[in-house]
């Protein structure tokens, strides 16, 4: 990722200090969020559930700071499904965008 010029920014890099990720996320030109970095217990349909990850919350922040850009052409919000978690995942999907 680093020879092809992205920002990566580790889990817990991000949860130890949020806010350094807000330059990053209002400096971007395109967003990719995937469900499968948040953890299963917030987002119950993806289909590769993990014990860790962002929490729901911070999430949201994130997708906050993606909608402060004033360079952003692009945002995708990938593996979003509808499985039998009652809408849990859909919902936190929907939150996000509210967020940005």
């Amino acid at each position: 990722m680093q020879k092809m010029f992205f920002d990566v920014h580790r889990l817990g890099d991000v949860r130890a200090k949020p806010e350094e990720c807000e330059p990053v996320m209002r400096n971007a030109d395109i967003v990719s969020f995937d469900m499968s970095s948040i953890r299963s217990a917030d987002a119950r349909s993806i289909s590769k559930p993990t014990p860790n990850g962002f929490y729901a919350e911070e999430a949201c922040k994130v997708m906050r700071y993606a909608g402060l850009s004033e360079k952003l052409s692009c945002i995708g919000i990938f593996e979003l499904t509808d499985e039998e978690d009652g809408g849990q995942t859909t919902h936190l999907g929907a939150q996000m965008v509210w967020f940005f």
